[in-house]
């Protein structure tokens, strides 16, 4: 889950969507190719245990490009984009 000021959003538009936009394009590396992103996780040494970490990584139960924002706080403004339709920035 991530989370952020109103009044930080609006000041860095820009900023806040290259970090959403950051963020959901790892979750999807994570979903589609798990071995890689394991073998990452050993290399940069966030873990010794490759084996823990792609098990981890094995048993999201996501699809690629099935992450999902909600933007706006009245349940009448709901707005969902997918990974795939998010603005390029």
């Amino acid at each position: 889950m991530l989370a952020t000021r109103p009044a930080f959003a609006r000041s860095y538009p820009v900023a806040t969507k290259r970090v959403l936009r950051a963020i959901l394009k790892a979750a999807d590396l994570c979903v589609s190719q798990p071995a890689r992103m394991a073998q990452l996780l050993v290399n940069q040494g966030y873990t010794t245990r490759y084996d823990y970490a792609l098990q981890a990584l094995s048993e999201i139960r996501s699809r690629p490009g099935d992450t999902r924002v909600r933007l706006g706080r009245p349940l009448s403004d709901i707005l969902w984009l997918s990974a795939k339709s998010a603005p390029n920035v």
